[in-house]
């Protein structure tokens, strides 16, 4: 069986970059067209399953990509990381409002929570659980449209490496990236690529 892993189209968040998970923003211009890239890049594969998140960047690039939406299930457990009150604020903005939380924040970004978030390792086990409780069938291609957090925390998992093993993985928007599953394990083909699947 394959996995197919594709980051949502860029969102005018993601251009501003400034902290955001829960906000329920749409993709941009620029976003469209990621979507329309990754679609090129499947359009050959034939998909049992789509998995999104609850926000709608990621519908919106499955559409893209397959819009089967009789395939479809929302998984709210791979939602990407709710930053609470730090929501649509940039680090320097966070900064200033939030002073003490982003100061501890910035000494231990894995178990200090934003205002009115979640923590890290608090998303991280939640997103791992949720992608455990997929009950993946032999021979199924999946499509997972999701976020850069998620993705980060399921493929530090697949490698077997610590959490904070995240700042070595980077998904690009526009590109898909590949895990296959042999006896159960994870192996994973490629990730932010960026040609035809056959």
């Amino acid at each position: 069986m394959s996995l197919y892993f594709v980051r949502h189209g860029e969102t005018e968040a993601n251009a501003r970059q400034v902290y955001y998970g829960r906000l329920d923003v749409d993709i941009n211009a620029r976003g469209e067209r990621h979507a329309r890239e990754a679609a090129g890049y499947l359009d050959a594969v034939a998909f049992d399953r789509v998995i999104v998140s609850e926000r709608k960047r990621t519908w919106q690039t499955a559409r893209v990509i397959c819009p089967d939406e009789a395939i479809w299930e929302i998984h709210p457990g791979l939602n990407e990381m709710d930053f609470g009150e730090w929501e649509g604020l940039d680090h320097r903005e966070v900064g200033k409002r939030y002073p003490g939380t982003y100061r501890n924040w910035c000494d231990d970004w894995m178990h200090t929570a934003p205002d009115g978030g979640e923590c890290f390792m608090d998303m991280y086990q939640r997103v791992c659980a949720a992608f455990d409780a997929l009950d993946i069938k032999d021979g199924e291609n999946i499509l997972i449209v999701g976020h850069h957090g998620p993705f980060q925390c399921l493929f530090s998992k697949f490698l077997d490496a610590p959490p904070e093993a995240i700042w070595h993985l980077k998904f690009l928007q526009g590109s898909y990236s590949k895990v296959t599953l042999a006896e159960g394990y994870p192996v994973i083909e490629g990730i932010n690529l960026r040609h035809r699947e056959e």
